[in-house]
C-alpha cells in the first residue's frame, strides 16, 4: 500500500467535507482504501478520515498513513482538532497514541 496525496475525486468519492483541504490516499493496486487529511478553521486545523474496513484492520498501513499526516499537520503550528468515534474500536487508543486529549464531548484537541 502506498500513500499519496488525494485527488479532488478521491476525496469527493469518500469525504463531505467541503472546504479546501489538503489530504492523503491510501492506495493499493488503484484501489483507494482511505483518505486522511486536514482543512483550516480560523485558527485551527481539523482532521478527517474516512476508512474502509479493510483498512481499519490494518494497522501498520494507519500508523505510516498517519506519519504523514502529520507532518502535514505539524507544519502548521496550529492547535489541531479530531472527533473520536467511540463506535470505532481503539479510537480513543489512536488519538491519544497521537498525542490528543479530550476537549469537549467527542471532540478531541491536540496544541
Amino acid at each position: 500500500m502506498i500513500i499519496i496525496p488525494a485527488t479532488k475525486e478521491q476525496i469527493k468519492e469518500f469525504c463531505t467535507v467541503d472546504k479546501s483541504v489538503q489530504a492523503i490516499a491510501a492506495v493499493e493496486n488503484g484501489k483507494v482504501y482511505g483518505i486522511a487529511g486536514v482543512y483550516i478553521c480560523g485558527n485551527s486545523q481539523t482532521v478527517f478520515t474516512s476508512l474502509t474496513e479493510e483498512l481499519k484492520t490494518r494497522p501498520r498501513e494507519l500508523i505510516k498513513a498517519w506519519a504523514v499526516l502529520f507532518a502535514i499537520i505539524n507544519s502548521r503550528k496550529l492547535p489541531t482538532f479530531a472527533e473520536c468515534d467511540f463506535a470505532i474500536p481503539k479510537a480513543e487508543k489512536f488519538l491519544l497514541h497521537f498525542g490528543f486529549l479530550p476537549y469537549k464531548n467527542n471532540i478531541w484537541r491536540r496544541d
